[in-house]
């Protein structure tokens, strides 16, 4: 690592980097006005001169552009030295000529003793310094709609002729690096006006009747604007105010129960566009393509086999728009982000992000290739996205053809939310079923949780649909993790005598002949009951639940220190369990809600006075029969949402591992008691 001294200090830097970059990371400041970190440096304000010398100079020095000069090892830098602040003192004197009237110049040259330029006055005054991070910016990141225009002293800023320029997008990049103001955009109820040209924000809005007041949409919206209002009787919606709503569009692929949508962007509209091309009329790999506006995708280069979305922001990529053109025949799908640090909706990439990451992890479950889904922000340049894009196809070119069949919209599972999302993970299943060389991989969301897989010769516990439960929700769980559900059940088993269990998970809903050999050869099979009991029973497979293993040997389990009270749905099978656990049964009669994610208001509204039931009888836990309704239960009292009651729902064999908490007084220290390190789902590197 090069080190040098800047005014009397030493001073590592990184390799390659500038004088400029070297003394902002050790806090040293050193003015400019042209500099971004994101942009090549260009050194047209002359602010950020410094001294520079070698011991073995004998004396002599020079004076170099800081943000272009090179942190060479040896290097003593003097930031203030005589002649560096005689140049920097005319620079700012020059631009207060220029920029008269301009506050933030004014405020440059006060720091030199400047009030008034020395220099004649500009005939007419302008706030534009000639920084260049506009037209910069513009270039690198966007579509190049503004550029410079004539020479000397009448050299400005501005579009051809004049008029609104047809190849801006509105993401406010060049505003937003601005530092006069000299730029600025507008922002109304009905859009964005930049440049003349007014960009209609694509707002999302609200179903009501769907609406479940989770406040995912909150947590997802980098500017903050849906709320969860808390309205009389105990009821909560959402709401999304049409005058603040950006257009980013990352609530909608939040909402587990696909109750936001957005202006020309629905779920519909946007996956028939994506629809792939039948198999026999291509050659070649078929990607999707959604593409950020800024990104600047020219259709016309593309291969007719690829499909190109523009959606004003990539934050309105979802997981089943992801699915679904995977499911439509695309052997790939590449989101092309653009530099959201110098967009004005800023912040809506990094859910894509994450996004994206779970659609990968999901794929590897299946069986397929991580890399047919991937998230690129291409590199500057106009050009940038064109050849992050043939990157990639590249490399779906290695690779074999998607084995998943052409289906056109109406054929696939549509919309957005959880619901829309296992049934496209059951559908991509189905489908790599019918091919032998593809087999399911749920080792890898294994081994991310660090969860015991399969031994041979060993008992195992079928993780069924959980894991891509897990996955498809996200954080929409917590604090409950349904990885750690698992982790308990292997732990219970293993203290009630059934050691050395390994955990296995299949296709989403299915199982390949792999998997039912491999699960018929185990000495013995374990569920948490539901579906998943089912599906091993319609494949004639030998299974046992852990809830039966519990009551009939729940006496060797330590029993509650104190009386408790565990709310339940009045089963049989319910009571037995909790009188096997030593708990006292609060029947409540049967599970209102049903059995999926595309809960209604009236559900919540049932689900509450359940809730507010079970703690008037003294109850702080419900408990559940299977995963799926275990998830639906955690998202309506997961954290950040308006919760009536402090009820935490919980499996039979969750609770047979808090005998030792006093569930009787505090939901905390139930919530404490399951608390575990975050799943590990990030595979960027």
């Amino acid at each position: 690592m090069p080190m040098l001294t800047i005014d009397g200090r030493t001073v590592p830097a990184r390799e390659g980097a500038t004088i400029l970059e070297a003394a902002q990371a050790a806090g040293i400041a050193i003015p400019t006005l042209c500099h971004h970190p994101a942009l090549e440096p260009w050194g047209g304000c002359r602010l950020c001169l410094v001294d520079v010398t070698r011991a073995d100079w004998d004396g002599w020095s020079k004076v170099v552009v800081s943000c272009l000069a090179t942190a060479d090892d040896g290097l003593i830098v003097d930031t203030q030295s005589k002649r560096v602040l005689a140049t920097r003192r005319v620079a700012a004197d020059l631009l207060l000529a220029r920029c008269p009237d301009t506050a933030f110049v004014q405020q440059l040259a006060a720091t030199f003793g400047i009030t008034e330029s020395s220099y004649q006055r500009a005939d007419e005054p302008t706030d534009c310094i000639l920084c260049g991070l506009c037209t910069r910016v513009c270039e690198s990141f966007a579509t190049s709609a503004i550029s410079t225009q004539y020479r000397g002293t009448g050299k400005s800023v501005g579009t051809f002729a004049g008029q609104p320029p047809e190849d801006c997008v509105g993401c406010g990049a060049c505003a937003l690096v601005c530092p006069t103001g000299h730029i600025s955009g507008e922002r109304r109820p009905e859009g964005y006006t930049i440049w003349d040209r007014e960009f209609h924000t694509a707002v999302c809005k609200v179903t009501a009747s769907r609406c479940l007041g989770c406040g995912s949409c909150e947590e997802a919206c980098p500017f903050s604007v849906p709320r969860v209002v808390l309205r009389a009787g105990g009821s909560q919606v959402a709401t999304i105010p049409s005058e603040h709503c950006r257009g980013c569009g990352a609530c909608v692929g939040a909402c587990p129960s696909g109750a936001i949508d957005q202006h020309n962007n629905s779920h519909r509209a946007l996956a028939e566009v994506l629809v792939a091309e039948p198999r026999g009329r291509q050659a070649g790999p078929s990607v999707a393509i959604i593409a950020c506006g800024r990104a600047k995708v020219d259709p016309h280069a593309l291969p007719t086999r690829h499909a190109l979305l523009d959606v004003p922001c990539s934050g309105r990529v979802s997981l089943p728009l992801l699915l679904a053109s995977l499911a439509s025949g695309h052997d790939g799908v590449v989101v092309l982000g653009r530099h959201e640090q110098t967009c004005r909706l800023r912040g809506a990439e990094e859910p894509v992000r994450g996004v994206t990451d779970r659609a990968r992890l999901a794929l590897r479950m299946l069986g397929l290739c991580r890399d047919r889904v991937t998230f690129l922000s291409p590199p500057p340049g106009l050009d940038g996205p064109q050849r992050a894009l043939d990157q990639m196809v590249a490399g779906l070119a290695s690779l074999p053809a998607t084995p998943l069949g052409f289906r056109g919209p109406a054929e696939l599972p549509s919309g957005e939310g959880m619901d829309a999302t296992l049934a496209l993970l059951r559908h991509l299943s189905e489908q790599c079923l019918e091919r032998q060389d593809i087999q399911s991989n749920g080792e890898v969301w294994l081994e991310a949780h660090g969860l015991p897989m399969p031994t041979p010769g060993g008992p195992v516990l079928f993780a069924g649909e959980l894991p891509y439960l897990e996955v498809a929700g996200g954080g929409l769980f917590r604090p409950l993790q349904l990885a750690e559900v698992l982790r308990k059940a292997v732990a219970l088993l293993a203290r009630l005598g059934v050691a050395g269990v390994g955990v296995a998970v299949g296709g989403c809903g299915t199982l390949s002949p792999r998997d039912v050999k491999a699960l018929a050869d185990a000495p013995a099979v374990w569920t948490l009951g539901g579906p998943d009991q089912q599906l091993l029973t319609t494949m004639r497979l030998r299974v046992a639940t852990i809830d039966g293993l519990i009551t009939d040997r729940g006496a060797d389990l330590d029993r509650p220190r104190v009386p408790t009270k565990v709310a339940c749905d009045g089963s049989a099978q319910a009571m037995a369990l909790l009188a096997a656990l030593g708990y006292e049964a609060v029947d409540l009669g049967i599970d209102p809600l049903p059995d999926s994610f595309s809960l209604s208001p009236e559900h919540r509204n049932l689900a509450t006075v359940r809730l507010q039931a079970a703690q008037q009888a003294g109850a702080q836990v419900l408990m559940v029969a299977e995963p799926r309704a275990l998830a639906r239960w955690a998202l309506l009292t997961r954290d950040g949402a308006w919760r009536l009651s402090s009820v935490v729902p919980l499996m039979a064999h969750q609770l047979a591992g808090l005998a030792g908490v006093d569930l009787a007084s505090s939901a905390v220290a139930i919530r404490r008691a399951l608390a575990s390190p975050p799943s590990l789902l990030e595979d960027r590197a």
